[in-house]
């Protein structure tokens, strides 16, 4: 008789790092940091400048839906992913809930292949 019950599959990250990149504890600290810094350069030119000067990790991790910040969000997300960090981990050091992650992860994926500047910042993210 099979059992009633499976384990779950464990989850398969065809993205994910090496061990020696995921064990840096300081990574997402010094993405999120970066992403506000490139999502700040990144707010078109008829935005006041005091929208500018807003646009720092509050904005990032807080509720505003501009598109500088949901960028540097999405940077964040898959940058941390790749890594190998599970999507609740990445959920709680943005403060959004799992499936919030979950649905942006393919939407930044097919943001860095269509969006030249977005894939670019993704870059920067990435190295940090």
């Amino acid at each position: 008789m099979t059992p009633r019950f499976r384990a779950p599959a464990p989850e398969i990250n065809a993205y994910a790092a090496p061990a020696s990149l995921r064990s840096d504890p300081g990574y997402s600290a010094r993405a999120l940091k970066l992403a506000a810094d490139l999502a700040r350069q990144a707010v078109p030119s008829h935005r006041s400048a005091a929208e500018i000067a807003r646009l720092d990790m509050a904005a990032v991790l807080g509720p505003t839906r501009i598109r500088p910040a949901v960028w540097a969000r999405f940077a964040v997300m898959l940058a941390l992913h790749e890594r190998g960090l599970r999507k609740a981990a990445i959920a709680r050091k943005i403060n959004r809930d799992r499936t919030t992650v979950r649905e942006a992860l393919p939407r930044a994926r097919e943001l860095a292949a269509k969006d030249h500047a977005f894939a670019a910042m993704l870059e920067k993210v990435r190295a940090a």
